[in-house]
């Protein structure tokens, strides 16, 4: 199985934005009411909020490609885009997500390995993520493998990440 990780381009936001949508509830659904669900889809995970995003040229959008098809997307910020904007030597990664069916193949790995090249490329020494929700014990276990668990607004130097997933 070949993993291709490919840069979302405008033409493609529709697909952004449907598997913003889908990866997003089938996460949180079952520990949240379907309201507050549905309110944050119709409020965060819209054509025109992924758009403005997608614009920002401080944000990076890649789809995860599996046989074509796009099964998982990764979302980085540098300097203003970042949910915390006081870090301009960090690469925050805002989001990784992988269909269901899709996950504990790698391609998560593979996701966090292109941040990862990507930070070394833009000159980012530290990379970070805003946090994980409590109750996404899967999403703790493979940020604890790269060494970014438990870190809300916490950075750690991109080699030591580097070297827990295998770079």
């Amino acid at each position: 199985m070949q993993i291709m990780i490919e840069a979302v381009h405008p033409t493609e936001l529709t697909q952004l934005v449907t598997l913003s949508r889908k990866t997003f509830a089938a996460t949180f659904e079952t520990e949240n009411n379907r309201d507050d669900i549905a309110r944050y889809l119709d409020e965060q995970l819209t054509e025109t909020k992924l758009k403005q995003e997608l614009a920002n040229p401080n944000s990076e959008f890649y789809f995860a490609k599996v046989n074509e098809k796009v099964v998982g997307y990764l979302k980085l910020n540098v300097a203003t885009a970042q949910t915390e904007r006081d870090y301009p030597m960090a690469l925050e990664i805002q989001r990784i997500y992988v269909l269901n069916t899709y996950q504990k193949i790698g391609i998560g790995k593979q996701l966090m390995a292109w941040a990862v090249q990507r930070a070394t490329q833009l000159n980012k020494p530290l990379i970070w993520l805003g946090g994980v929700w409590e109750h996404n014990l899967s999403a703790q276990r493979f940020y604890a493998q790269a060494g970014l668990f438990e870190l809300l607004n916490i950075f750690l130097p991109l080699a030591i990440v580097s070297k827990r997933i295998g770079l």
